[in-house]
């Protein structure tokens, strides 16, 4: 009888531990795996003004550059993996408005809570050429009502606010607001 006791506790303990695992191993894969894209996404800024982007230059040509062309304002972290994922996809729409004869987005990119050291690898690492923008205090992240990175928006020749993505964008999303209006 105790035999048979101490059989059922192992197969119990046992049957337990392999529940455990299964539970981290799903946590961990659901945690890994990446947003399913972005998403366009409410803010009070919409039809309004654009907040003013300011803070050291990383990498790229100066804001100035940018006035009276449609701009891209992107929030990234060398900690985001959905940074890492949209990219390269930032990188093709930057290159395709680059070879655009009328009127072409800027992309300006803005390092959220991000040492400056870290942004640049992050830039150097994805091949970005955009300009880009330290935050020092988030400031800047704060004004435009950022939570966390990737975060974009769509700024007209106006200056008014006429999209946000919240999640990895895709140079396809971003071509339809530009090409739209």
């Amino acid at each position: 009888m105790a035999r048979r006791h101490g059989l059922r506790t192992t197969v119990l303990r046992v049957a337990l531990l392999a529940v455990g695992a299964l539970v981290i191993a799903s946590a961990v894969v659901f945690a890994l795996q990446p947003s399913p894209g972005a998403q366009q996404a409410a803010t009070p800024l919409l039809g309004h003004r654009a907040p003013p982007l300011a803070g050291p230059l990383l990498a790229g040509p100066a804001l100035g550059t940018h006035r009276g062309n449609w701009v891209v304002v992107n929030f990234f972290a060398s900690w985001c993996v959905d940074c890492r994922l949209e990219a390269s996809s930032l990188n093709r729409f930057a290159q395709s408005q680059a070879r655009s004869s009328t009127g072409a987005a800027r992309l300006v990119m803005v390092a959220f809570s991000d040492p400056s050291s870290q942004a640049r690898g992050f830039l150097r690492l994805t091949g970005s050429t955009a300009t880009a923008l330290q935050d020092p205090g988030g400031q800047t992240a704060l004004a435009w009502g950022v939570r966390e990175p990737p975060e974009t928006f769509v700024v007209a020749p106006n200056g008014k606010v006429v999209a946000r993505f919240v999640g990895p964008v895709k140079a396809t999303q971003l071509e339809a607001v530009v090409g739209s209006r």
